[in-house]
Order: structure tokens, then C-alpha cells, then sequence
């Protein structure tokens, strides 16, 4: 029996989008820019719950409309509030990288000053 592929599902066409039916939401975005980066299906898990976890966090403002101080914000919570690892973190922070997730994002790197646990 074939085992199921999430990549391959198609996902349902919805027509309340009023921002552009065409183009693909957010969390698809990121997914696809990780296929295109050739990471693996679980990096590509990882990255799209970071960036659903930081919406979230965030009151679901679009990453888009966020820049440094978010990510410095969502990255201090980690370690203050949630006690997770600096490699935690990490992983947080290079998901945020991406191109997709802010036009300002992605050349960020050592600038963010976020609390270390």
C-alpha cells in the first residue's frame, strides 16, 4: 500500500481570498521555498511551524509587515518564557531567514540580539 506524501495532496481551492486568488498563502510560500532550496520534507516541517508559531505569536500579523524587533521579540520569548535550547533557537532563527518570510529577513544574521537561555 502506498504510503501518503503530503507534498503530492493537492490542497482545496478556496474563493474567500480577497488579496489575490491566485497567489499561494503564506505557509505555502515557505514550503515552496524550501523545495526549492532542496531542504529535506522535515526541515521544510520545521520551517513552516516556526513561521506559523511567529504569526501566531505575533497576533497573526503577516510576516511581511515584521522586521528585526519581531524576530528579536519571538526569539527572546523562546528562551525566557518557553526555556528552550540556544539551538532551538537557532533553528528558530534560521527559519526566519528565509526569503519568504520578510524582504528584510533574510540578511538579518548576526544583527539579532536575542536573549540566550
Amino acid at each position: 500500500m502506498p504510503q501518503f506524501d503530503p507534498r503530492k495532496a493537492e490542497t482545496p481551492k478556496t474563493s474567500h481570498s480577497t488579496v489575490n486568488p491566485q497567489a499561494p498563502k503564506f505557509l505555502d510560500q515557505v514550503a515552496n521555498a524550501c523545495r526549492l532550496n532542496r531542504f529535506s520534507y522535515r526541515t521544510e516541517q520545521a520551517y513552516v511551524s516556526w513561521a506559523k508559531r511567529f504569526i501566531l505569536f505575533h497576533n497573526r500579523r503577516h510576516p511581511n509587515e515584521m522586521g528585526e524587533q519581531e524576530i528579536e521579540a519571538f526569539l527572546t520569548h523562546l528562551a525566557r518564557n518557553r526555556g528552550v535550547a540556544a539551538s532551538t533557537q537557532n533553528q528558530a532563527l534560521n527559519a526566519s531567514m528565509t526569503e519568504h518570510w520578510s524582504p528584510s529577513s533574510a540578511r538579518l544574521g548576526e544583527e539579532i540580539q536575542a536573549a540566550r537561555k
